[in-house]
C-alpha cells in the first residue's frame, strides 16, 4: 500500500473508504485501530472511532506510515462496529530503508565535447540503526564512460554517518548522453540509483 519511505520519516496519508453499503440500516462503529508502524491521521469526514455510518454514506481513514525498522513492514486496521461481519481487517504494507541520497537525478546540462563538467556531489546517509555495508557503486546505462564517480564511502557507512559520490560528465559526442549510478549494499531497496543527464556540444 506504502511505498519506500525513509527511517524517521512519516509519508503523507493515504485514504482508505469505508462505505455502509445497507439500507436503511445504520453501522454503528466502536473502534477503529492501526498496528504496526502505521498511524491514523486526520482528515475530512473522518470516520468516528464511537459513531456511527448512515446508509449509503461513506468517511474516510487517513493512513500514514513512520517506519522505525528498516525492511518492509506490515500492520492492519482493524474496525469494529455492529455489521455481522466485523471486525473488518485492512491489511497495510511499506518498505523502510536506511540510504538516503541527497538527490536521485543529475543534470549537467551543455558541455564541450572533450572538456569535463564541474563536480557535482550527491550526499549519502545512513539513517538506519546498524552501519550499512556497501559492496559496490558503478555506472551503467546508456551512455557510461561519458561520466565519472570518485566516493568517500568505502565498504561500510556507520549509523548516522555520510558519504560523498563525486560525479563529472565528459561528453565524447555531441547530443544527449545519459548514465545510471547505481549504489549496492545491504539495504534493502538496495540498488539505489541516481539518473545522470547531460548533452555534448
Amino acid at each position: 500500500m506504502f511505498g519506500v519511505q525513509l527511517l524517521g520519516t512519516t509519508s503523507a496519508s493515504k485514504i482508505v473508504k469505508l462505505t455502509n453499503t445497507s439500507a436503511p440500516t445504520v453501522v454503528n462503529t466502536s473502534g477503529i485501530v492501526v498496528s504496526g508502524d502505521f498511524i491514523l491521521a486526520s482528515t475530512p469526514n473522518q470516520c468516528p472511532s464511537n459513531g456511527s455510518v448512515a446508509p449509503k454514506s461513506s468517511c474516510n481513514l487517513a493512513v500514514k506510515f513512520s517506519p522505525t525498522t528498516a525492511g518492509t513492514r506490515y500492520g492492519i486496521i482493524t474496525i469494529t462496529d455492529s455489521d455481522p461481519a466485523s471486525p473488518q481487517v485492512i491489511g497495510l504494507s511499506g518498505t523502510a530503508t536506511a540510504v538516503k541520497l541527497s538527490a536521485i537525478r543529475l543534470n549537467f546540462g551543455s558541455v564541450a565535447v572533450g572538456t569535463s563538467s564541474k563536480v557535482r556531489t550527491v550526499t549519502l546517509s545512513n539513517a538506519g540503526n546498524t552501519a550499512l555495508s556497501i559492496t559496490g557503486i558503478t555506472i551503467g546505462g546508456s551512455n557510461p564512460e561519458d561520466f565519472a564517480q570518485a566516493n568517500t564511502c568505502g565498504s561500510s557507512l556507520a549509523v548516522g554517518h555520510n558519504c560523498y559520490i563525486n560525479v563529472t560528465f565528459t561528453p565524447t559526442t555531441t547530443g544527449t548522453r545519459t548514465a545510471v549510478i547505481s549504489i549496492a549494499d545491504s539495504d534493502l531497496t538496495s540498488p539505489q540509483t541516481i539518473t545522470m543527464t547531460g548533452s555534448g556540444t
